[in-house]
């Protein structure tokens, strides 16, 4: 979940996909690896296979009796394992003395079974293939472990990802019980959402006085300019941001990242700051939205060149690209289409249901479109009955909406991250401006997951 405004945790992805960027590390002590996938798992008659990446990590492995961690990926290129010491899954492997093993989501990165990513080449990208992806990864790597005499087939495993990737490890508990211990769901969005207006609604609330009153007003007046004006008005705006190429409404679904973004990866400060400042200062708030888009949001996050759809029509296979990917998966399955609150939104209100559709018909082909309905029903949703789940939260991380903020059984617990910087994936990855007043939160709260990662690890 841009990570799209809609790219797994740790990004380069487009529109909500910013969920979490992959920020991973790639070395000679992590040499890539490669692993023959099947393609279509459902298809007993298809036996064709691409190469899907892996790395391995086994900086803190004892061996005999330690268990592997299985780091999953989501909608980005990946570079290497999890090896920071700041990084919560190298935390539970020197705590538990276990491996790290992380797998490449297909179509993404290096792992693409097509030269070119047509509609037809894509049908085998989803939730259903990717979950049977990591079943057959893992058990297959599971048993070709040997140590001494213990053989790879008794390793426990316990599963963690963020955001989309964080709803797949819930799901992979729910779907492939048998094969973990359990799972850590960090920002796990589990909860196909078609109208969700919550994401802009906790912007608001995260921004808070005066920042969300200039925000507003800040947005108003961009659409003045854009929408309202004449041409000139329109095309010498759109140059302030140096998004000349994006039609208006492509625009305004970039707008929207670019406060959603900042709030969510827990850099308010950077957003809010700079707006309530020209604000108090008489200066032109379109001016000061454009300077912080070009500072602050266009070097972390994106461009404006992402979200034009002549880019996201491009069929081409880049290492980099995954914005297309991604908007497959929200156009046919997934949906977390983040569209304007009622009132007081600080998103464009031309950006509604209506221009999701056209937008995916337009880039997928006629009368694409996702099934949320059906796909929470297969999978749960946000009341999804898997056991040995940790669902886990920033307090301000605007995709909590789609995640699950209460224990839903006493295997299925919840923890929200309070603090003011709690973002998204803040268990995980920390939080980029400090979480504020201090650490303290971060700590205990990945105290009492380290408590459920070993109870259910015994």
């Amino acid at each position: 979940m841009r990570v799209v405004s809609l790219t797994l945790i740790l990004f380069s992805c487009a529109f909500a996909a910013r969920l979490y960027p992959n920020v991973l590390r790639d070395g000679p002590e992590y040499p890539t690896r490669v692993f023959q996938q099947t393609l279509d798992h459902f298809d007993p008659l298809n036996k064709r296979t691409f190469a899907q990446r892996y790395w391995v990590n086994e900086d803190h492995w004892s061996g005999q009796d330690a268990p592997i961690f299985l780091y999953i990926n989501g909608e980005g290129p990946v570079s290497g394992p999890p090896s920071s010491n700041r990084s919560f899954v190298v935390e539970l492997a020197q705590q538990h003395q276990g491996i790290i093993v992380t797998l490449e989501h297909r179509y993404y990165g290096g792992s693409h079974p097509f030269e070119e990513l047509s509609t037809n080449n894509l049908r085998f990208l989803s939730v259903d293939q990717a979950l049977r992806d990591l079943e057959n990864f893992i058990q297959n790597f599971r048993r070709n472990i040997t140590v001494g005499k213990n053989a790879g087939a008794s390793f426990k495993i316990f599963t963690i990802g963020v955001s989309y990737s964080g709803a797949l490890s819930a799901w992979f508990r729910l779907k492939y019980p048998h094969v973990t211990e359990g799972s850590i769901a960090s920002s796990g969005v589990v909860n196909a959402i078609l109208h969700f207006d919550m994401f802009d609604r906790q912007i608001i609330l995260a921004a808070g006085e005066p920042c969300t009153s200039v925000l507003v007003k800040s947005m108003r007046q961009l659409e003045d300019a854009i929408l309202a004006g004449d041409h000139s008005t329109n095309v010498r705006t759109k140059k302030l941001f140096k998004a000349e190429i994006l039609s208006d409404a492509d625009f305004f679904l970039m707008m929207g990242d670019v406060t959603g973004e900042l709030v969510q990866y827990g850099r308010q400060d950077s957003l809010c700051v700079p707006l309530v400042n020209a604000a108090e200062n008489g200066q032109d708030l379109v001016n000061a939205l454009a300077n912080l888009t070009l500072n602050s949001w266009s070097g972390l996050f994106g461009s404006p060149y992402q979200y034009s759809q002549d880019h996201l029509k491009n069929t081409t296979v880049k290492f980099e690209w995954a914005d297309r990917q991604w908007w497959w998966q929200t156009c046919s399955q997934l949906a977390y289409w983040q569209v304007a609150p009622e009132k007081d939104s600080v998103r464009s209100t031309i950006i509604d249901l209506d221009y999701f559709r056209s937008l995916c018909s337009n880039v997928f082909g006629e009368g694409t479109w996702p099934d949320t309905v059906a796909f929470n029903d297969a999978y749960g949703g946000n009341k999804t009955a898997a056991t040995r789940v940790l669902f886990t939260n920033g307090s301000q991380d605007p995709w909590k909406w789609a995640s699950v903020q209460s224990a839903l059984s006493a295997t299925e617990p919840a923890i929200v991250v309070e603090c003011h910087n709690c973002g998204h994936g803040v268990d995980v990855g920390g939080c980029p401006g400090g979480c504020l007043p201090n650490d303290k939160t971060l700590v205990a709260a990945r105290g009492v997951a380290s408590k459920y990662v070993a109870q259910w690890l015994q």
